[in-house]
Order: structure tokens, then sequence, then C-alpha cells
């Protein structure tokens, strides 16, 4: 990840109506590998509903 990775993916989710932190937040909470995973998880399971 990086901050214009970021910004786009979080413009992409805003659109959607899914907040997220700002940068430096997610990079704390989400970057460890396990978090990260299991939010790729909820993030697919989110888009299939």
């Amino acid at each position: 990840w990086n901050k214009s990775l970021y910004k786009k993916w979080q413009e992409a989710l805003l659109n959607v109506g899914i907040g997220r932190p700002n940068y430096y937040r997610f990079q704390i909470e989400v970057l460890p590998k396990r978090v990260k995973f299991r939010g790729k998880l909820k993030l697919k399971q989110i888009l299939k509903k």
C-alpha cells in the first residue's frame, strides 16, 4: 500500500458508501497481514451483497 493507492481505494469505497479511516490510522490498524487478509474477505462479502 502507498498513499496514492490508498486514496483511490478510499474514494472508491466512499462511492459505495463505506468510510475508511485516514491513511495513518489505516497503516496502524489494518496493515498487519492477518488483519489485512480478513479485511479483504470482509470487503468481498460486502461487494457480493
